[in-house]
């Protein structure tokens, strides 16, 4: 592995099929990338942006074919970039035939708990199926797996996903995995979702080296994707007690989440050097479940990449248009709900206003990449994108 690793994220659904992607590889290779990360790719009825997964074996269809995503890994390889898939793992869609016909792999009562609120707060995390209340901590449609009984972790779960990885490792050439929200795996359906109750436990570590010990040789590259408000407090503890490669906080893509609240980058720059120091600390201050980083910190392009690309940062991540400062494009209401499955069920089911959907929704980091602008920038030397390419190239060679 390089000495310093750099990952660019790829939001799907936004660019159509997998065939658009494989197009823009080049431009990936020529910012400097290491790896390209796609978001899930996995079949899925799309109600929480491709995380509630119907079938982790095949690919979703609105993209294209296993074929296409074969050929998408055969050229990135050729042009030197790893490929790590988006693997949810604490949940699936209850289109899963798990759901229907292995009920008992998903957490159950008999009555619903109307004071636990799913991860967001917002809407009972209790949900009524045939067989009882179900818990979705996610999406009400989309069912938290039961990785553990009693406290003892679930064999055959674990066995499930190894299988899984393997699938995608070994018969399509992936180089590795992002596991998102892990740390629910540490939450006790008994107690309400609170901070505090899920961002550090044991569940979640022995799960992630359960899975990194992928029949008898690790599994080639992991990235955690985890809550940690506590400045590296929490981020340190997986460090040490986990086998991932690399771990990014989205606390740090959630700073100044109003367009309206300026956040001075000392600030910000106080957050990052809290954890910096961690040798599997992967910056990232963008991704698809939240608006533009420009946009809502007030800050210019330029002078966020640079606080980005310091000598002491080992990795980073950046999100597809990143590199070009993109601010949020200007969105109807119903681009908006196209681009943002949950917009809708917010709206309606649970009276969030316009005027906030409008503000907040992730879909401005889901709208298509301009590639005119593209173009536009890459035949400027003075763009935001050549100062991207400068600043990549003379922060791999500190």
């Amino acid at each position: 592995m390089a000495n310093k690793t750099l990952v660019y994220q790829l939001f799907p659904i936004s660019w159509g099929s997998i065939r658009m992607m494989t197009l823009f590889l080049p431009r990936i290779v020529a910012l400097g990338a290491d790896y390209v990360c796609l978001s899930p790719i996995f079949e899925s009825p799309w109600k929480n942006h491709g995380y509630d997964v119907s079938d982790y074996y095949t690919v979703e269809p609105k993209l294209g074919t296993m074929n296409d995503f074969d050929e998408f890994v055969k050229s990135a390889h050729a042009m030197g970039l790893k490929v790590i898939l988006d693997l949810p793992i604490d949940s699936t869609s209850v289109e899963h035939n798990w759901f229907c016909t292995e009920s008992h792999r998903y957490i159950w009562s008999d009555k619903c708990n109307p004071i636990k609120q799913n991860i967001s707060g917002q809407v009972p995390a209790w949900q009524q199926g045939e067989n009882g209340y179900y818990l979705a901590l996610n999406h009400p449609e989309q069912a938290t797996l039961e990785w553990y009984a009693k406290g003892v972790i679930d064999r055959g779960l674990v066995e499930c996903f190894k299988k899984i990885m393997a699938f995608w490792l070994y018969k399509h050439n992936i180089d590795g995995f992002r596991l998102d929200q892990i740390q629910l795996l540490n939450d006790d359906p008994t107690d309400e979702v609170v901070l505090p109750n899920i961002l550090i436990g044991k569940k979640a570590v022995t799960a992630i080296n359960e899975l990194s010990n992928l029949y008898g040789g690790k599994a080639p590259f992991l990235i955690m994707d985890l809550i940690d408000p506590e400045y590296g407090k929490v981020c340190d503890f997986y460090a040490r007690e986990t086998d991932v490669e690399f771990i990014t906080n989205r606390m740090l893509k959630r700073t100044a989440v109003s367009s309206k609240a300026k956040t001075p980058l000392e600030g910000l720059r106080r957050r990052l050097n809290a954890q910096i120091k961690n040798h599997k600390f992967m910056l990232e201050l963008e991704s698809y479940d939240s608006p533009r980083f420009t946009s809502r910190s007030g800050l210019d392009p330029i002078e966020i990449l640079e606080f980005m690309f310091r000598s002491d940062a080992q990795a980073i991540c950046l999100y597809q248009g990143q590199e070009l400062g993109l601010r949020n494009p200007k969105l109807s209401m119903l681009d908006i709900l196209k681009l943002d499955p949950k917009a809708e069920y917010q709206c309606v089911k649970n009276g969030a206003s316009i005027e906030s959907l409008m503000e907040n929704s992730c879909a401005y980091a889901r709208a298509p990449i301009p590639l005119d602008e593209y173009a536009i920038q890459e035949a400027n030397p003075n763009s935001v994108l050549a100062n991207t390419i400068a600043l990549v190239q003379k922060w791999k060679h500190f």
